[in-house]
């Protein structure tokens, strides 16, 4: 595995966003996308504030909240 290097935030955004390995394979890493939204939430829920987590919506599209809600929907089988 490399790792590359990330010189900005909107340069993590785009591979977070457009990537579809994070191994360095030749198929989707549908696990390693799924450690890093772990990850992602892990830091979420240490770090944000009551108030802002309150306020979460906001930040979503219709599209992101919908997706969220389809995939707790999942995990509750």
């Amino acid at each position: 595995m490399s790792i590359i290097k990330i010189n900005s935030f909107g340069e993590l955004l785009t591979f977070l966003r457009t990537t579809e390995t994070v191994t360095g394979g030749d198929e989707y890493d549908f696990v390693g996308m799924v450690m890093l939204f772990k990850a992602c939430l892990d830091n979420l829920q240490t770090n944000a504030l009551e108030a802002e987590l309150e306020d979460i919506g906001d930040q979503f599209t219709e599209e992101q909240i919908a997706f969220l809600k389809r995939l707790a929907a999942l995990m509750d089988h």
